[in-house]
């Protein structure tokens, strides 16, 4: 009867739960149903159902619950998989759906297909429900095996330990060279997590779905610990509405079976704009917010490259209370980017599209910089006008010499109203003041006073970051 659920197998499934829960022993369901069983439910006696539910959510971070979608699962069951700890889906047999495709049809006149209307494509990838997508009813059994020997049998006993043969005390030089050198260039972060994790080897959860963030289970020393990182790959690390879901309930999870979290920072920050915001981005970010904030377990938070805004709180900044909190050389705490700061800050200044900027930047107001422009750290720029494939500091001067414009190299200030001529050249620490007319390639350290160069020695540095630099 396509393994519906009728009164006398949803007795003898009522019994087992009882025995999993008193017993503190995870409970797994293999799965492929069709649902209640119509000809019991029909009339007043389906009035006494629904303990099924009742019980998982009673179960719910006391025992482990997996729920492996090895077929279709319509209607009732298709709530087992959405209160489930874990979900694996056969890739092209395992489906779920609260209605199959004949009801769909007959209520609202869609035609659709099973797989189209609930299978693992859908589920792993786009709602969330499914937690990994599997190519065989064989696979499925192992990564159960597999998540299992993460989990505790219950959440009054430790995670189970591991035998170990990663040294405890193993250094990996490489782990400096992973990150670029320009914090605007994405990077993998599996790449980190492979390399400080016993031999490699972690377990992802819903890497399908919402790939701006990562949630993973490792191990450190053979201990169980469970990885919340931002994946600078996709779209910066930014977090949207269905990545805060994702990273609060992996967050809840690991703090119901007493496992550490260890989180990896590289954030941008949350995503801005109307649809997320019609979406809910504010009500799905207080989801993780909550989440980390009522974690009790040992919490380590690393700060790899950036955090930016509100994305440094739910990445479990200070305020929220880790055991330990470190920072990669380099790395930068801000209430936002370089760009954000200089649009608000400097209202008026005018930034083309395709503009690289730095950080630690002082614009003046009514700036004009027009594309593909690239102005890096610590550069002072008053009002001016900068023509296109003008370079404001570039960190490496050789890079620039194909183009026509001008090339500030690191330091260089420019005054107000000045003129660069193209194809000229401020080396490190120059300074072009306010009104003057640069002709020709200017030395390190030398300021340009009118249309002669004179040591900079010869101007106080203070007055040289005035807002307006003529009166130096």
């Amino acid at each position: 009867m396509a393994g519906s659920m009728g009164m006398s197998g949803e007795i003898k499934v009522g019994r087992m739960r009882e025995m999993a829960l008193t017993k503190r022993m995870p409970m797994i369901w293999l799965l492929d149903s069709a649902g209640a069983r119509i000809q019991e439910a029909v009339g007043s006696l389906f009035a006494g159902s629904g303990y099924l539910f009742q019980e998982e959510v009673v179960a719910s971070g006391v025992i482990p619950q997996v729920a492996a979608l090895m077929g279709p699962c319509a209607a009732g069951t298709a709530y087992i998989p959405g209160l489930a700890d874990f979900v694996p889906m056969v890739k092209g047999r395992g489906s779920m759906a609260l209605a199959g495709p004949h009801l769909v049809r007959a209520a609202i006149g869609e035609d659709v297909t099973q797989e189209e209307l609930g299978g693992s494509r859908v589920h792993c990838r786009k709602s969330g429900v499914g937690d990994l997508e599997v190519g065989s009813d064989e696979e499925c059994i192992e990564r159960i095996k597999e998540y299992l020997s993460y989990m505790p049998s219950h959440n009054g006993v430790a995670p189970p330990i591991a035998a170990c043969t990663d040294p405890i005390d193993r250094a990996d030089e490489e782990l400096l060279d992973v990150l670029p050198e320009s914090n605007r260039k994405p990077h993998d972060m599996y790449e980190i997590i492979r390399r400080i994790v016993d031999d490699g080897v972690y377990f992802d959860m819903k890497p399908q779905f919402a790939k701006t963030i990562i949630t993973c289970f490792a191990r450190f020393g053979g201990r169980p610990c469970g990885i919340v990182a931002n994946q600078p790959k996709h779209l910066g690390g930014i977090l949207d509405n269905d990545s805060a879901d994702k990273a609060a309930r992996f967050v809840n999870l690991c703090n119901a079976y007493g496992i550490p979290l260890l989180f990896l920072q590289d954030v941008t920050g949350f995503m801005v704009g109307t649809k997320v915001e019609a979406g809910g981005i504010i009500r799905h970010g207080a989801k993780m917010l909550y989440a980390v904030s009522r974690a009790t377990v040992p919490k380590i938070t690393v700060l790899v490259r950036k955090a930016y805004g509100a994305g440094y709180y739910v990445m479990c900044g200070r305020a929220y209370e880790p055991d330990l909190i470190v920072a990669w050389p380099g790395a930068e705490i801000s209430v936002m980017g370089a760009e954000g700061a200089v649009n608000i800050i400097g209202r008026g200044v005018s930034i083309e599209n395709f503009v690289t900027i730095g950080s630690r930047n002082k614009f003046e107001t009514n700036c004009y910089i027009t594309a593909y422009s690239q102005i890096d750290d610590y550069c002072f720029v008053a009002p001016c006008v900068a023509t296109s494939n003008d370079n404001y500091m570039a960190r490496d001067p050789e890079r620039f010499k194909h183009f026509k414009g001008v090339t500030l190299e690191r330091g260089a200030r420019i005054g107000v109203n000045a003129t660069i001529l193209p194809g000229k050249v401020l080396a490190e620490d120059a300074c072009v003041a306010g009104g003057a007319v640069v002709s020709r390639d200017v030395p390190p350290g030398m300021i340009v006073l009118g249309s002669p160069a004179k040591p900079l020695r010869e101007v106080p540095e203070e007055q040289l970051l005035k807002n307006n630099l003529d009166k130096s």
